[in-house]
């Protein structure tokens, strides 16, 4: 995939797709990037050493105070916004397990020969390549569930440097389960096999979707073992740790400003909002327009954060911190991804509450420092924001089946609350519905396993004529409608080979989810488009990781 400017001919392939198809169609399709696969060799080469990572001195150290505790250990730390701290390497048998291609290309240019280098693996492992690098730790507090949690900050994470490619863009690299910091509370500092690999997976699933997200670089697995609670109930066993290295334009979340609104540190939060460059009215809108279309994505893949906390929710409005996670299997609203979520406060019909919730907290935390026209622009943006949504996910479901979604909304409500009732699986009904013949979808074979469940609704014959009657279908619509998508089945069996010290099956389903869009006959072979097999539905993700 290019990293760089487009060459001619990636410009030409572009405007020559885009225009067989609608302005909004191309959009989605530009947005998810099927519409100009090319090979590597067509664009500006790639670096090949890790000497060559464009690392510039960090921007976020020389914009804001900087704790002048360097010791590490756990406390609250006051009138800063970062601690200076050093990952822990992992120390038994660390292993590269998995590398991202396009994530390494897009953010920092290096070209995946560059992993072959045995620093690459001590790169991932924390330890210093480049003299550039500064590490360290970001102090925010969160509301977790619903109540407020103090001072929480990156507890297992750590900064490891700023970067600045060859499109301009400027990414902060951070590693996840890298060992203790200030803000780690009673936790070790590490993040266990599982987790690691969920996230890594699901970061790059969702960039290959369309789905705006941090970006995982490259994961290590080392034998190190730590104490966890799986699902809380008191079984506590040995795990593997890994290391991901994960990436963003930014990492600071609506926690960044809550927790400066409730210490009181007036200067230091209007410096928070100086670097976002926007009164705290347009700030609140911004992130309220992003978070209205984040979640609409979110929805109409089918996808379940499960932890919805204000410590998790970027300002930039893409995917963060993604732990217990899930893409629905059958369609069912009321699914709880999170084992830990008691109150069920997370499930997947009540993202769009959860994140309302967000938005709010974000606007009393700039409320002090607001005029009254940034009050009302705030007040604005937030009360509309339940209703902006639910029309972007409508839009987003009636697009993906070639409807219009100003008359056709009713079709897709109907089409849900058949799905429901009958269990049909979200992403095959949909990828079906407009993949299938007219003659296939009238008498659907066991092949078409998604629409086959569907029909037998006993109003499926009278929603199928009205909907063909209304849409629009055709190829494009392979390229909105998924294929594969990361469900929990599969990333376990990843886990499992994975726990067993084979990393095959991470690599192969990683490469599978790269293109989503895409029949791959790798994929069919493993089942990856099948109907979930029985034990799934046993399976359960909690906060523990």
């Amino acid at each position: 995939m290019c990293s760089v400017r487009f060459s001619w001919l990636c410009l030409f392939l572009l405007i020559s797709v885009c225009h067989s198809l609608t302005s909004k169609q191309c959009k989605e399709a530009s947005k998810i990037r099927e519409v100009f696969l090319l090979d590597s060799e067509q664009c500006s080469p790639l670096l090949k050493s890790l000497d060559e990572v464009p690392f510039i001195p960090s921007l976020l150290l020389r914009t804001f105070p900087v704790d002048g505790i360097t010791t590490n250990y756990v406390r609250e730390v006051r009138g800063s916004l970062f601690s200076r701290v050093s990952p822990s390497p992992l120390v038994t048998d660390v292993r590269l397990a998995a590398v991202s291609r396009d994530a390494l290309s897009d953010v920092i240019d290096l070209d995946v020969s560059a992993t072959s280098d045995p620093r690459f693996v001590d790169f991932i492992n924390g330890k210093r390549v480049s003299p550039v690098q500064e590490f360290f730790a970001h102090r925010y507090g969160g509301h977790q569930f619903g109540v407020w949690a103090d001072q929480l900050g990156d507890g297992r994470a750590h900064y490891i440097g700023e970067v600045e490619n060859s499109q301009g863009e400027r990414w902060e690299l951070q590693l996840k389960g890298s060992g203790l910091t200030p803000y780690s509370r009673r936790g070790d500092g590490r993040a266990v096999l599982r987790s690691s690999i969920r996230e890594f997976l699901a970061c790059e699933a969702l960039h290959h979707l369309g789905v705006p997200t941090t970006r995982a670089l490259a994961l290590v697995v080392s034998e190190d073992r730590v104490l966890r609670d799986p699902l809380y109930d008191g079984h506590v066993i040995k795990e593997k740790s890994g290391i991901v290295l994960r990436a963003a334009p930014s990492f600071f979340r609506i926690g960044s400003f809550e927790i400066l609104h409730v210490k009181k540190e007036v200067s230091l939060l209007q410096k928070l909002l100086a670097w976002h460059n926007m009164s705290p009215g347009q700030l609140v809108a911004s992130v309220t327009n992003k978070t209205a279309h984040l979640v609409a994505a979110w929805q109409s893949f089918g996808f379940a954060h499960g932890v919805l906390n204000t410590d998790n929710w970027s300002m930039l409005g893409i995917t963060l911190d993604l732990g217990p996670f899930r893409f629905l299997d059958e369609y069912d609203p009321s699914v709880v991804p999170n084992a830990s979520d008691d109150q069920k406060r997370y499930s997947y019909k009540r993202q769009v509450e959860a994140a309302h919730f967000m938005l709010r907290r974000l606007a009393e935390s700039l409320h002090e420092i607001a005029t009254g026209i940034d009050r009302k622009q705030m007040e604005q943006a937030t009360s509309s924001f339940l209703v902006y949504c639910q029309e972007l996910i409508m839009e987003r479901l009636c697009t993906r089946l070639g409807l219009a979604s100003s008359s056709d909304d009713h079709l897709v409500a109907k089409l849900l609350r058949m799905m429901e009732q009958t269990e049909a699986d979200l992403t095959m009904t949909f990828r079906q519905l407009v993949e299938a013949t007219i003659q296939e979808l009238e008498a659907p074979p066991r092949v078409l396993w998604g629409v086959r469940t569907l029909s037998s609704h006993g109003d499926y014959s009278s929603w199928l004529k009205a909907y063909l009657a209304r849409a629009k279908r055709g190829p494009h619509l392979l390229r909105l409608n998924p294929r594969y998508v990361l469900r929990n089945w599969i990333a376990q069996q990843v886990i499992e080979e994975a726990e067993r010290g084979s990393f095959d099956l991470l690599r192969k389903v990683s490469k599978i989810l790269e293109r989503p869009f895409e029949l791959q006959q790798d994929a069919e072979d493993m089942g990856l488009a099948d109907p979930a097999p029985m034990w799934a539905r046993q399976l359960r993700v909690s906060c523990s990781s």
